[in-house]
């Protein structure tokens, strides 16, 4: 297999009578190197978390893909063929062009323990040299893309760190990052850390239609919970599939819809708060349901690591 990097590239379209030029831009944060890579392998959250591109997989292996990305420039749409080669260890590179003009990205991560992971990315613009006025205005649409995509990617890097910070991790952390893997949203990758039993209480009257926090009074444990025609559900905080947060979310049915990949996730247990007796799913982490009143009682049961 052939695999040519960025800067041979840039030297072979150089060679032909090209001309490029380079911008930057960074990205910083507490989450790891691993959750970056894992952002940026990860295929199914284009469609539900980015506002300016969707796209079509054409082919996806562990460590390249090759996309037709439908990318938004102001009231426009441009159909792009983007190939992206991921690095085992540090980056990932970006190929595709727009008629006459050529586009490679770099994507570099490196960590620091005092600063935590920094993500640089360089634009590096080619044309023909006539063209070489253009790259100025083209430098400053990708940097606006990139603060929007940024906006959308970095919540799902700071998600991880912080269940990350909770001691939970994740399946990839061993097995390795894939594009192709990417694409099974039913898996379970979130592994858990042992955890107690516990014990959490609240109020009926402090539940509606979006899925709200409670926790126990150690605040290790937690759950979320909503109603929906006068059923009370209560479920997890974070979706088992990549760990994405569920709080807040609208719930107009029974389950939740994690809104990075689009799965149904569903509840521990549920009632119906005029007159029904708690009903707890199989497999649940929640050992009794009980009411009091207004005040809803919740009994988890404690856990194993996951390994």
């Amino acid at each position: 297999m052939i695999r040519n990097d960025k800067r041979s590239i840039v030297k072979k379209l150089e060679d032909q009578g090209w001309v490029f030029t380079d911008s930057i831009q960074k990205s910083v944060g507490t989450w790891l190197p691993s959750d970056a890579d894992w952002n940026y392998r990860d295929i199914p959250h284009l469609t539900h978390i980015h506002s300016e591109v969707e796209g079509a997989v054409v082919f996806a292996s562990d460590d390249v893909i090759s996309s037709l990305f439908v990318q938004k420039i102001g009231p426009l749409k441009v159909v792009l063929t983007v190939v992206l080669l991921a690095s085992l260890d540090d980056g990932a590179v970006y190929f595709t062009s727009v008629g006459p003009i050529a586009l490679a990205i770099q994507t570099v991560w490196t960590y620091q323990e005092t600063i935590g992971t920094t993500v640089t990315t360089t634009y590096s613009i080619g044309s023909p040299k006539f063209l070489k006025p253009l790259h100025q205005i083209i430098h400053r649409v990708l940097g606006r893309n990139y603060r929007i995509l940024m906006s959308e990617d970095l919540p799902m890097r700071e998600q991880r760190a912080k269940l990350r910070a909770e001691n939970y991790t994740f399946r990839q952390d061993v097995e390795g990052h894939s594009f192709a893997e990417s694409l099974r949203t039913s898996q379970t990758n979130v592994l858990k850390p042992a955890l107690p039993q516990a014990e959490i209480k609240f109020s009926v009257n402090a539940v509606n239609e979006f899925a709200k926090k409670f926790s126990s009074e150690d605040k290790v444990r937690d759950v979320l919970a909503w109603i929906n025609d006068d059923i009370l559900y209560i479920g997890p905080t974070f979706c088992s599939h990549e760990g994405a947060n569920l709080e807040n979310q609208l719930c107009p049915s029974s389950g939740l819809v994690c809104p990075w990949h689009g799965r149904d996730v569903k509840p521990f247990a549920s009632f119906n708060t005029v007159n029904g007796a708690p009903k707890i799913e199989e497999l649940s982490v929640i050992d009794a349901v009980t009411r009091s009143g207004d005040e809803i009682t919740v009994k988890l049961l404690s856990s194993e690591a996951d390994k």
